[in-house]
């Protein structure tokens, strides 16, 4: 018997080691690959759940307590690391971090009423909201008519909110 709760104990502390290395190696996932909250929110409850199982199995609490501080250590590092990116590192310049409104600040929307019933092309697509080219100017503009593909002929029909409202221009052939 006292051999049979021996190999349990050593099956769950090797679980409860697997799961403290995966819980690391989700976060570092999550910070690299930013999503729902998937990978972290994974991450984070396999740390915690090898921290219980560590008690529950009678470890070391100092060692416990010790790894728990280490994935603490972890957590606040990668969100630092994740802030400092976000600003300036590699995430900065992917498309997963938004750099503002191609809109410059200063227009309001009788700047914008020029605009009115120009015609462009999507340089995104408008799921509503995309950029559109009209101009030689790269500008945000949500789409009255819903979903918009990428460089479909469109036309400005209003401003609202400092925003162009467009439709996709009448005869466009669907692609």
């Amino acid at each position: 018997m006292e051999l049979l709760l021996s190999q349990l104990t050593e099956t769950f502390s090797t679980i409860a080691m697997v799961l403290y290395v995966l819980g690391i190696v989700l976060l570092i996932i999550e910070l690299f690959i930013p999503g729902f909250g998937v990978f972290g929110i994974s991450g984070l409850s396999a740390l915690g759940i090898s921290i219980i199982a560590k008690f529950i199995i009678g470890e070391d609490i100092t060692k416990t307590l010790i790894e728990l501080l280490i994935a603490f250590v972890v957590v606040i590092v990668l969100l630092i690391v994740l802030i400092i990116s976000a600003k300036r590192g590699v995430i900065s310049r992917s498309s997963l971090v938004s750099q503002g409104s191609a809109l410059p600040t200063f227009y309001n929307d009788n700047d914008l009423r020029l605009y009115i019933d120009k015609e462009g092309e999507t340089l995104t697509n408008c799921r509503p909201v995309g950029k559109i080219k009209l101009d030689n100017e790269i500008i945000e503009a949500r789409s009255i008519d819903g979903y918009i593909d990428v460089g479909t002929k469109i036309v400005v029909v209003s401003v609202s909110n400092n925003m162009l409202q467009v439709r996709k221009k009448e005869n466009e052939n669907e692609n």
